[in-house]
């Protein structure tokens, strides 16, 4: 089952289609307990990601170790295309891996505004709080993007109203 991973983190969208027209299970899990979504989704493969969606991949399947979703590969790396098309597909933007991290603290603790921001228009909650405690906006102060935490104060704000 891990050639499929492999051809998923790659890119391949051609290996992906031949392995999964051979039967491959589009959910199967490799060493790591992650499907190919999670491969597809950390490295910013778009099309790969529509192509296992299209076949049935779980969009919030969670890996075996963190619970972590594709969405938090994506988001926490930045790749906005990817979070565009798993939030496109119904997505939980509020999912909480093991250590209560949410993804948009993960994106905002990652300096990646416009994931934020999409993260934001898709119903993300600002006030979630990961494992340190830190709200997103404060999570993003932490790491030095002022900028990013505005955006969030300002959407706790609006929030709050």
């Amino acid at each position: 089952m891990g050639e499929l991973h492999d051809f998923a983190e790659r890119g391949d969208l051609d290996g992906v289609r031949r392995l999964l027209d051979s039967g491959v299970p589009v959910d199967a899990l490799d060493e790591r307990d992650e499907t190919a979504l999670h491969g597809a989704a950390a490295f910013g493969h778009t099309e790969v990601l529509r192509l296992l969606l299209e076949r049935g991949a779980a969009v919030d399947q969670t890996d075996g170790d963190q619970f972590r979703t594709a969405l938090m590969a994506a988001a926490g790396n930045g790749h906005f295309g990817a979070v565009e098309v798993l939030l496109e597909h119904g997505t939980d933007c509020n999912a909480a891996d093991d250590y209560d991290e949410t993804v948009l603290v993960r994106a905002a603790g990652n300096g990646h505004a416009q994931v934020v921001q999409a993260l934001l228009t898709a119903g993300a909650d600002p006030l979630q709080s990961g494992e340190l405690l830190r709200l997103p906006h404060e999570e993003a102060e932490h790491h030095g993007f002022s900028d990013i935490a505005e955006l969030l104060r300002t959407a706790l704000h609006a929030k709050r109203r």
